[in-house]
């Protein structure tokens, strides 16, 4: 059964991963100019602003989050339905039934597990998406250059054993905080794994009303798509503070 479940959920996140990625290089270019506009940094006329800056980590990023999100709800999904199948062989259950608020309970567990995972790689993405041409590149490049030849100047050069002491500290808590800066939004980031929820209450309400005024119980394609649009919409203005600040805060 655990075989069964592995598998299933590996399938579920493969499939995941792939449309996630089809999504993400056909709008790659939108999400880099949301990027840029929520950190404050919009691009002026004159300034030289790559559409694809940060695409392989973005797509890294992607590949990763999907994979893990998609793998982890398929399998607690898995591992809830064997444990309701247990409770009704020993007599404490009569059915088993998934109900939507249990569904969403557990799909916002997935996405806070994916979220601590792979925030350092939504920080870096963050990051190179608002670097703007190949010339903050090359600094980027020189300044970390220039880091490495300081730090092993530690080693290398006459500083006497307590100068040498309090520059080896100094250079550990610096690498401390920068490995602590990648997870840097991680608090809005675990707040916006509600947004689906929200979604899906906006989208359910709004249906039950559109349904209770005609005789057809069912939504067509068409109504369906643009209701989903709405609650998508009315989901993202609501928690939009939080998707700002956890812009502001990884870059």
């Amino acid at each position: 059964m655990a075989q069964s479940n592995t598998r299933k959920a590996t399938a579920d996140a493969l499939a995941g991963v792939s449309a996630s990625l089809v999504a993400l290089w056909v709008f790659y270019p939108i999400d880099v100019l949301k990027t840029r506009v929520q950190a404050g940094t919009p691009a002026s006329s004159g300034e030289n602003l790559s559409w694809l800056s940060g695409l392989e980590w973005k797509s890294l990023h992607t590949t990763c989050s999907s994979f893990c999100y998609f793998y982890l709800y398929s399998w607690i999904v898995s591992a809830w339905h064997n444990k309701q199948r247990q409770q009704i062989r020993g007599g404490k259950l009569s059915h088993q039934s998934t109900s939507i608020p249990i569904r969403l309970l557990l799909a916002a567990v997935a996405a806070m597990l994916n979220t601590c995972l792979t925030c350092p790689l939504d920080v870096i993405a963050a990051r190179r998406q608002i670097t703007t041409s190949k010339k903050d590149d090359e600094t980027d490049e020189r300044d970390k250059e220039n880091e490495v030849c300081s730090e092993n100047e530690i080693f290398t050069t006459d500083l006497g054993e307590e100068n040498r002491t309090r520059l080896v500290l100094e250079l550990l808590r610096r690498k401390v905080a920068e490995a602590r800066s990648l997870w840097k939004g991680l608090g809005p980031s675990l707040l916006l794994c509600s947004n689906p929820a929200i979604h899906y209450t906006v989208f359910d309400s709004i249906k039950q009303q559109v349904l209770s005024s005609r005789k057809d119980a069912t939504l067509s394609m068409r109504e369906a798509f643009l209701l989903g649009l709405l609650a998508k919409f009315l989901a993202t203005i609501s928690t939009y503070p939080l998707i700002r600040a956890k812009v502001m805060l990884m870059v």
